[in-house]
């Protein structure tokens, strides 16, 4: 089984020292190991540590001088790049309240330099969650759809909440009730009142 670790970590090199992030015209130092196959290395390290003392320092010697051997053609810059990216991937940032995470969106929507495009992409990702938005998001989204005179975006923008309410049936009415004054004030209609809902 070393045997075959071994020649993994050799066959495994010999591929990366073929490529070249850069192409042919422009050759450059083999890149290192990618951080999978460190990860790798230290696995299979691991497991034969568990496996057998005496085979420890074997292995132990046999797998770093490969991790030193793909590793020294690694350019310096990109040795650390790897090393931060691998302390990005795995923090954990601070949860976000409902109040925060409303406050947000309302702040979002009600950019007075709002674009349809940053609408639409705010919508999209508003509607990737598994939630139904609070009416005073809508709100602030209905505002936002009249200040760029776009009424269709408007119109879809009910139909959504309709659809992220899915089988629960009082949360669409409730949502429309509490946007009431703000459907008369910007006079959109709801997609039940074009005839919508039987197209």
């Amino acid at each position: 089984m070393l045997g075959a670790a071994v020649r993994r970590c050799s066959v495994a090199a010999a591929a990366v020292a073929r490529t070249s992030p850069r192409g042919l015209l422009h050759p450059t130092p083999a890149p290192g190991p990618t951080a999978g196959e460190v990860c790798y290395h230290y696995e299979m390290k691991r497991f034969y540590a568990i496996k057998s003392q005496k085979g420890l320092r074997f292995l132990d010697e046999a797998i770093q001088g490969q991790v030193k051997e793909l590793w020294r053609g690694y350019p310096r810059g990109l040795k650390f790049a790897v090393a931060i990216q691998s302390i990005r991937c795995y923090s954990h940032g601070s949860h976000e309240t409902d109040e925060e995470f409303d406050a947000r969106w309302v702040t979002y929507f009600n950019k007075p330099d709002i674009d349809a495009w940053e609408l639409r992409k705010g919508m999209n990702t508003l509607v990737g969650y598994d939630l139904v938005p609070e009416p005073k998001i809508i709100d602030a989204a209905l505002r936002a759809c009249r200040r760029l005179n776009d009424f269709a975006s408007a119109v879809r923008i009910l139909e959504v909440v309709k659809d992220k309410a899915g089988p629960h049936k009082e949360i669409y009415p409730y949502v429309i009730q509490e946007l009431r004054p703000t459907l008369n004030e910007l006079g959109i209609s709801t997609p039940e009142e074009l005839g919508l809902d039987k197209v």
